[in-house]
């Protein structure tokens, strides 16, 4: 190689390798929802997903201090759209506090809320007292579609 071609090359490997930390985030699932009923017409982005039966998976990724939710809707085996989410504290600080506290749950739910008097609906995962990713909660929000 020439030495012209030889730098190019190097350029392009460091490239490479700057841009990998940027990519898209390895995620892990924390819940499945087979077949969860999606009551409305929602909006996430520029995608539609309309009312219906859907599969539901809840990931995360945790990159330095940073902790990443995201939803991913699927139909089929197939993911139709991410929904990006924000992970929501406990008010609990404690284990044992957390333990006792009746209003979480012992296993991985997801429920809907729509917002009175606005076109938004939250949909709020909470991992649960059990398992390995245990205490989690987090928020997605979607926009409603009105009929």
């Amino acid at each position: 190689m020439r030495s012209g071609k030889r730098g190019f090359f190097w350029t392009g490997v460091v490239l490479i390798f700057l841009a990998v930390p940027y990519g898209r985030a390895e995620t892990t699932r924390i819940a499945l929802f087979r077949g969860t009923e999606i009551p409305f017409d929602l909006k996430s982005g520029d995608d539609v997903i309309k009312r219906g039966k859907y599969d539901l998976e809840v990931h995360f990724s945790k990159v330095d201090t940073n902790v990443l939710y995201v939803l991913r809707v699927m139909q089929k085996g197939k993911s139709i759209n991410e929904v990006p989410g924000q992970g929501i504290e406990y008010q609990a600080q404690t284990m044992q506090a957390l333990m006792k506290d009746p209003k979480i749950p012992e296993r991985p739910t997801l429920r809907f809320r729509k917002i009175p008097e606005t076109d938004i609906v939250d949909l709020i995962f909470e991992s649960g007292k059990t398992g390995n990713f245990s205490f989690m909660k987090a928020l997605f929000r979607m926009k409603l579609i009105q009929e």
